[in-house]
């Protein structure tokens, strides 16, 4: 297990990042936009508000799918930042190129704060950090990762696709989702052989919005050291050379 993780890494296999916050609301759904965006508009004013092809479904089927409820039905983009907001969710994201953490938790933190003077939240329900890296080396090449069935060790050249979920406790988990040797299509690039390392970090219990208010930058950094760990601990050293870490 690494201890002395890298402060950045030069070749960043990142693509995006993305922080999750599914809450309820005492809020009719159809006033959440709305309350959310006369928020933050001042701040964000050089924000874009794109509506999303969700809104095309009908909203009963929105309210009850699992799928589809915490898909945002507007995002607010600006280059490569964006919040989007559902009326269970809020869902800020940094794609390619990364800003790094500090920059990143310092544009969710300017909304955040804006956003909970407001009603909109009643309680949290889910946080969630996810760091999606697509590499060009196979996962075979690029980590230590081992599966075993039983007692018999699978190769990882035979694996394509697998799911694996790590439960620290009752409400702390992460969540693995490594995808080897796929047709990858990035920022509309045609599409080419690369293997994918998708790392959710979650936290998932109630937490009142008074608890979450004062508390919610601890939140964002446990998960995020979480990730960090995961991410490191599962390269290999040499694939993590290669990426010119600096300490």
């Amino acid at each position: 297990m690494i201890q002395n993780f890298p402060k950045k890494i030069e070749h960043c296999p990142l693509i995006e990042t993305v922080l999750e916050i599914r809450f309820t609301s005492t809020l009719l759904d159809e006033a959440i936009f709305g309350v959310v965006y006369n928020s933050i508009q001042n701040e964000f004013s050089s924000f874009k508000p794109v509506p999303q092809p969700i809104l095309q479904i009908p909203l009963e089927i929105r309210k009850s799918d699992p799928n589809i409820m915490y898909q945002p039905l507007y995002r607010l983009e600006n280059k490569n930042l964006s919040i989007g907001i559902s009326p269970k969710s809020i869902i800020f994201s940094n794609t390619k190129e990364y800003i790094g953490w500090l920059s990143f938790k310092e544009f969710v933190q300017s909304a955040l704060d804006s956003i909970l003077k407001t009603d909109v939240i009643n309680s949290v329900q889910r946080i969630g950090i996810r760091y999606i890296n697509i590499i060009s080396e196979s996962l075979y090449d690029a980590t230590t990762m081992q599966i075993n069935l039983g007692d018999k060790v699978i190769s990882k050249k035979d694996v394509t696709t697998s799911r694996i979920e790590k439960q620290f406790d009752d409400k702390i988990s992460l969540i693995y989702q490594l995808n080897n040797n796929v047709q990858v299509s990035i920022q509309g690039e045609n599409p080419k052989a690369a293997s994918m390392i998708d790392i959710d970090s979650v936290y998932q219990d109630s937490i009142s919005k008074d608890d979450f208010s004062i508390h919610y930058t601890e939140y964002l950094e446990l998960l995020h050291n979480n990730e960090k760990s995961a991410f490191f601990d599962l390269l290999n050293k040499d694939y993590l050379e290669s990426l010119k870490p600096i300490y």
